[in-house]
């Protein structure tokens, strides 16, 4: 049922429902045009006054009711009725077919390790690969164990300590012969020299001999000095 609105003074609802319909029995009695150019969903009619012929105008493009005619307007579509129950289900339809192969997705994250599988058989032996590059020297390693006792010679000299007072000095490295190294060296006053003491010395390494050192205050004497080379 379309909603009216029609105009207060004049004629009530009941008399322009009345002359519509009577109108419309009679034939003629309602001038009906095309729908109006409205998108307000309204539709505006003109009732004359005296005789309640009615007619619909297009209100949007400006036509208007003369003075002999009221102005009465309503809406095109209703209210929009309640929701109806649910409809029973249909039967199922028939499987339709297999649609195409869609895009492979993103690789998902990795998974947790697993357990240890058992260890399989060992391999054949491959070949040997090339030679590599030499590696750095290594650290110095500890001193090994001294080895068998070489042949040792005896170097022997007399030593003539000058006089004194407060006589100080060295006197010439004694070397040792080729092919051997410096051991150690000792030098003692010969018997019936006095007083009978030792004479200090040191190894030279340079020229691979010993150097006797003295210091005395007393008259000139001999010493035997002793070379130990191996």
């Amino acid at each position: 049922m379309c909603a009216l609105s029609v105009p207060r003074k004049g004629r009530g609802l009941t008399g322009f429902v009345l002359g519509m319909t009577t109108a419309v029995i009679l034939g003629g009695g309602v001038a009906l045009a095309a729908n109006p150019s409205t998108s307000s969903g309204k539709i505006t009619a003109c009732i004359h006054k005296r005789t309640a012929i009615t007619r619909i105008i297009d209100a949007q493009a400006g036509k208007r009711c003369s003075g002999r005619e009221r102005t009465v307007t309503w809406n095109e579509v209703g209210r929009r009725g309640a929701t109806g129950p649910a409809g029973a289900s249909g039967a199922v339809g028939a499987q339709g077919s297999a649609g195409a192969t869609g895009p492979t997705g993103s690789i998902g994250p990795a998974g947790s390790i697993g357990p240890a599988g058992p260890i399989g058989p060992a391999g054949p032996t491959g070949p040997a690969g090339p030679t590599g590059p030499a590696g750095p020297t290594g650290p110095r390693g500890q001193q090994g164990p001294a080895g068998p006792k070489g042949v040792v010679e005896y170097v022997r000299d007399t030593l003539t300590i000058p006089t004194g007072p407060h006589a100080v000095g060295a006197f010439p490295v004694i070397t040792c012969p080729a092919g051997t190294s410096i051991i150690s060296g000792s030098a003692v006053a010969t018997p019936g020299s006095s007083p009978q003491y030792a004479l200090q010395g040191y190894a030279d390494l340079v020229h691979n001999g010993w150097v006797f050192l003295y210091a005395s205050d007393i008259a000139s004497h001999d010493a035997a000095a002793v070379v130990v080379c191996g």
